[in-house]
C-alpha cells in the first residue's frame, strides 16, 4: 500500500503557498522498472502532465515557486531533503540551506527514489542534501506543469 501524505502550507510573508495540499506519494514507484523515464513519461502523459525535463540536482538549490503552474515531481534515483512552503532569506546557499536563513515554518521531507510529489501552484520548494552527492539525485518533472484556470 502506498503511503500518501498531505501537507497544507499557510502563506508566508514571501510565499503565497496554496489552499490545495502538497501531496507526497511515498514509494509509489517502488521498483526500478517503474522508475524508467519512458514509463514515467507515458504515465504522466496519460494523466495530462506534459514532461519537460529530467533534472539532476547538486547539493542545494534556491527556494522557488511557480505562480500559475502545478508541478508533478518524480524521484528517479538517490535521496534528498526537500523543503516546502518557505523562502530563502539570504542569497548565500550555505546560509539559506544549513544556516537557518529561511523563513520559519514550512516542512522538510525526506525524498527517495520512487517518491512522487504533486506541488500546487504557489508552493515554494527547494531540494538539498542530495545523495549520492553531485549527480546522483535525479527528478523527472513536467516543466510547464498543469496550468491553473
Amino acid at each position: 500500500m502506498v503511503e500518501i501524505t498531505s501537507y497544507y502550507l499557510k502563506p508566508t510573508r514571501l510565499v503565497p503557498n496554496s489552499p490545495q495540499p502538497l501531496l507526497h506519494y511515498k514509494g509509489l514507484l517502488a521498483s526500478e522498472a517503474d522508475r524508467q523515464p519512458v514509463s514515467i513519461h507515458e504515465r504522466l502523459d496519460a494523466n495530462g502532465w506534459k514532461t519537460q525535463w529530467i533534472f539532476r540536482y547538486g547539493p542545494t538549490q534556491s527556494s522557488h515557486y511557480h505562480s500559475r503552474i502545478h508541478e508533478a515531481m518524480v524521484v528517479l534515483s538517490g535521496s534528498a531533503t526537500i523543503r516546502f512552503g518557505v523562502a530563502d532569506t539570504e542569497d548565500d546557499p550555505e546560509k539559506n540551506t544549513w544556516g537557518g536563513a529561511a523563513e520559519p515554518g514550512g516542512v522538510e521531507v525526506a525524498a527517495t527514489a520512487g517518491d512522487v510529489f504533486v506541488i500546487p501552484a504557489g508552493v515554494a520548494h527547494k531540494t538539498h542534501d542530495t545523495s549520492p552527492e553531485g549527480e546522483g539525485f535525479a527528478l523527472l518533472t513536467p516543466g510547464k506543469g498543469r496550468g491553473v484556470p
